[in-house]
């Protein structure tokens, strides 16, 4: 911007310029100059008029505009560290949800660069918190084995491997002796396709295991599998048979049935649920 000092003297220049003029050396034009150069001495904020105006630059000692620099966005924190000791620890997650929600109903009402930047630095801000804690969690975990579900259950793959090895060799273990224990119920209808299906593999899970097996047909005709069949009578009301084709494990030591489950199942799937009714309590890991 222009200084006071530079227009007065580009004034009184211009003004000498035209006294040296012949025509204006009349003595009353001469005066009538004279008060204008102290009318410009008195009135230097008429910069703005030369240099913003009509912007007459370097050569009438006008200095360049200055930009001033774009304030630095300050970022939305989400919490500062003192708020997590002093202030509850639900009130302060509140705050930063609230304040979260406002940041972005405004971004999207008003989607200027400041409002969204604002947004972004509140996601950034709590990204990095959840990161710090991720972080923080891994490491205690670490150092504190008995919290650490990976030593019960491996997630790892040489880890998850060897668990479902030992759970395999656990599990025909017990299918071995099962049959010391336990029969199973096969309830069926001649003209359900699943039964069909599921008929060759039910017998040769039977089979396989040394188990006796009762297949009791509910409408009376029998099965290829199984022409030995029984005709339900009573037993599918008694034992709540909602569904066919349905396995049901009998314990003949405790006079107790347990419901392995109904529809179409794999060998392999008949395995494992047996295995886990029969010898594992419930959130037992291994």
């Amino acid at each position: 911007m222009i200084k006071g000092y530079q227009l007065v003297f580009f004034q009184i220049r211009l003004l000498t310029v035209l006294l040296k003029i012949k025509r204006f050396n009349s003595v009353k034009l001469k005066q009538v100059l004279l008060i204008l150069i102290a009318f410009f001495l008195a009135n230097p904020a008429k910069a703005n008029y030369y240099c913003d105006e009509l912007q007459l630059g370097w050569s009438f000692y006008c200095d360049p505009k200055i930009q001033e620099p774009e304030k630095e966005l300050k970022p939305a924190q989400p919490a500062a560290q003192s708020n997590l000791i002093s202030e509850d620890p639900l009130a302060v997650m509140e705050k930063i949800r609230e304040e979260g929600e406002r940041l972005n109903a405004q971004a999207v009402l008003n989607p200027t660069a400041e409002n969204i930047r604002r947004l972004m630095a509140h996601k950034k801000a709590i990204s990095d918190q959840a990161s710090y804690f991720a972080d923080s969690y891994r490491r205690v975990l670490w150092a504190s084995p008995e919290f650490d579900y990976n030593l019960i259950r491996p997630l790892t793959g040489i880890g998850s491997r060897t668990f479902q090895d030992l759970q395999k060799q656990a599990q025909n273990v017990s299918l071995s002796r099962l049959n010391e224990q336990y029969g199973l119920f096969f309830f069926f209808r001649s003209d359900c396709p699943y039964c069909h299906a599921y008929a060759p593999i039910i017998k040769r899970f039977a089979e396989k295991h040394g188990i006796n097996i009762i297949a009791i047909s509910i409408d009376g005709r029998g099965l290829k599998e199984f022409p030995d069949f029984r005709k339900d009578n009573g037993e599918a009301d008694k034992l709540q048979v909602r569904a066919v084709p349905s396995t049901i494990l009998f314990d003949h030591q405790k006079n107790q049935v347990i419901n392995i489950g109904s529809g179409l199942l794999a060998q392999s799937e008949l395995e494992e649920r047996i295995h886990l009714l029969t010898q594992r309590e419930i959130n037992n890991g291994l």
